[in-house]
């Protein structure tokens, strides 16, 4: 199975295909899990959402191939707020931030926080393996 009860899932580009508010906006725990048919469907309760807020707390039936797991790496600082916000994209592994000064403090301490989220996350991952 892709996810387990609890995770915390976001739609993929193809729930923005497919559906019309369990979409890439939509943040949700899974709290089901069914398989029909060799075909993997999750019922998610929506924890969070970019468009439509009065949808937390709704629960729906999708395809699980549709949702990406969420990273749950508990992280403190300015990394956390702007991951959450979106207020920064990665190329060839750094921040980038538009109308930011590579020597702006809050850059700086962006990308060291930054960096310490990868190195965690390595760690992590070969644990696992």
């Amino acid at each position: 199975m892709k996810f387990c009860i609890g995770d915390l899932v976001k739609g993929n580009n193809e729930a923005d295909r497919r559906y019309g508010i369990t979409t890439s906006g939509c943040i949700g725990e899974v709290v089901g899990i069914c398989v029909e048919n060799g075909v993997e469907y999750i019922t998610l309760k929506v924890v969070s959402h970019e468009i439509y807020p009065s949808e937390i707390g709704h629960k729906f039936d999708v395809l699980a191939g549709c949702f990406d797991l969420v990273d749950t790496y508990v992280w403190n600082g300015i990394f956390r707020t702007a991951n959450n916000r979106r207020l920064f994209s990665v190329e060839n592994g750094v921040p980038v931030v538009e109308n930011v000064s590579k020597d702006s403090p809050c850059y700086k301490q962006l990308c060291a926080e930054y960096d310490e989220y990868v190195k965690n996350k390595k760690e992590k991952n070969h644990a696992v393996s």
